[in-house]
């Protein structure tokens, strides 16, 4: 097999694990129930009333995001970022939904607002790192992973995808097979794990063979 092949098995492997690291949204009604609609329109008369209050946005823009109501829901978390750039959640919430609708940089450039804010924790470097991953950015993508992990080692999502950004970088060497024994481990039934970190093996006895 190729370097190239070997790339595009591998990379086909990376982008639905990576994904799996970022807290996608859930796919719920596009409509609001009467209860919810009656919240929209008590905040609606109130924003109406204080227009510069940012608060007021936020909730709203919750209960359209909740409502998967993403058009409506980006407008007010637009607005309430607008009206207060301090307020670091919105930035993290808005990344969520702009990684979910694969709009990757502009969810890294909201992590990188919310950064400036306040250092990021365990959960935000690992959804980071996998977004940068997915856009095939794979060494900033395994700096984020290595901090997220050195916060928060119990994802094995987040050492299998490093182990897979590491096997295209670097090919299937002690770092991938390390990563992967790890997520196994914390997933010890993962059959798609057992089946990568047997793959990685034979990948590695073959480079062995040829060095």
């Amino acid at each position: 097999m190729s370097f190239a092949d070997l790339q595009c098995r591998v990379f086909a492997v990376v982008v639905p694990l990576c994904a799996a690291l970022a807290c996608s949204l859930p796919a719920l009604a596009q409509t609001l129930s009467a209860e919810k609609q009656q919240e929209v329109d008590a905040l609606t008369k109130q924003i109406a009333a204080n227009e510069n209050d940012y608060s007021l946005y936020a909730k709203r823009g919750f209960i359209y995001l909740h409502a998967n109501k993403r058009a409506e829901s980006e407008i007010d978390f637009d607005k309430a970022l607008s009206l207060n750039p301090k307020w670091r959640k919105g930035y993290i919430f808005r990344a969520e939904y702009s990684e979910d609708s694969g709009k990757f940089e502009a969810a890294l450039a909201d992590y990188e607002a919310a950064e400036k804010l306040r250092p990021l924790d365990a959960s935000e470097f690992l959804e980071r790192g996998g977004i940068k991953c997915k856009l095939k950015r794979y060494a900033e993508g395994i700096c984020d992973l290595d901090k997220g992990i050195a916060l928060k080692s119990d994802d094995s999502d987040a050492y299998v995808c490093r182990a897979m950004a590491n096997w295209i970088l670097h090919g299937a060497g002690a770092l991938v097979l390390s990563d992967l024994e790890k997520g196994l481990a914390l997933s010890p039934s993962n059959l798609r794990i057992r089946n990568l970190l047997a793959k990685a093996k034979r990948e590695s006895a073959l480079q062995s063979q040829h060095n």
